[in-house]
């Protein structure tokens, strides 16, 4: 009986989902994608998970879309897995809790989407960040082409899209597509530190405070700071905000 290509496990407070193909490269398929909404949505709704680490098994965290899903009927095995693969990224996307991608090796086309989808990613020394789609004939998928220019700006993006080269992860760190890069043999534990520090923080003003990144992105800079004021204001009425500044004061 074969291994289940998705597993979601968790450790106190920090949810881990491993994507679990790794004699494919963890390359997505049908199954895999369906897997994956499966444990976002569940990572989701664990009252008892404050924070998710997303990572790959085996030698890479993942090599795009399994190839042989488009051998019969292109594009309605595209509309397929196109399709079941971002309604995981819209749940990873629109997620309360801190999202931490912990990647390694091969991390390309709709591997590198669903990284650059997470909050935060810490990379091995070992990883290869690669567009991929032009090499196929296609179009990227999984937001990359929303997420791409924020995150490099329009000349760099239209680089990375149109020529294809592979970024090593030195200079994915330099271009902010990373945020920390460690030798390979310390990732897991990188991973785990980050984890801790993000399943530590408060909760609610987590989920406010990513929630006010990801509408900032299309608000105006008054409708910014009435919304910044009313998740200040929503945040002094926890008793998590009372205690933390009960404690400091007390210091």
């Amino acid at each position: 009986m074969s291994e289940p290509p998705v597993l979601l496990g968790r450790d106190g407070g920090v949810a881990t989902i491993t994507l679990n193909r790794p004699r494919k490269l963890n390359a997505i398929d049908d199954e895999m994608a369906a897997a994956l909404l499966d444990a976002l949505r569940a990572a989701a709704a664990d009252s008892q998970a404050r924070a998710v680490v997303l990572r790959g098994a085996g030698k890479a965290f993942m090599a795009g879309g399994d190839l042989a899903c488009f051998a019969v009927d292109a594009p309605r095995a595209a509309h397929r897995l196109v399709g079941a693969f971002h309604a995981a990224i819209r749940v990873l996307a629109a997620m309360d809790k801190p999202v931490l991608a912990s990647v390694h090796g091969i991390t390309a086309g709709g591997g590198m989407s669903l990284a650059m989808a997470c909050d935060m990613v810490v990379a091995a020394a070992s990883t290869r960040l690669l567009f991929a789609y032009n090499a196929i004939a296609t179009v990227p998928d999984g937001g990359l082409s929303w997420r791409l220019p924020r995150l490099v700006g329009a000349r760099k993006a239209a680089e990375i899209a149109l020529l294809g080269d592979s970024i090593e992860s030195a200079e994915a760190l330099r271009l902010g597509l990373v945020n920390r890069v460690v030798a390979d043999d310390g990732l897991a534990a990188e991973t785990a530190a980050l984890a801790a520090r993000l399943a530590a923080a408060p909760a609610a003003a987590v989920a406010r405070t990513k929630d006010l990144l990801r509408r900032s992105w299309d608000a105006d800079f008054d409708s910014q700071l009435d919304a910044e004021q009313a998740g200040f204001e929503a945040s002094a009425a926890t008793p998590e905000f009372q205690r933390r500044i009960g404690e400091f004061l007390d210091r």
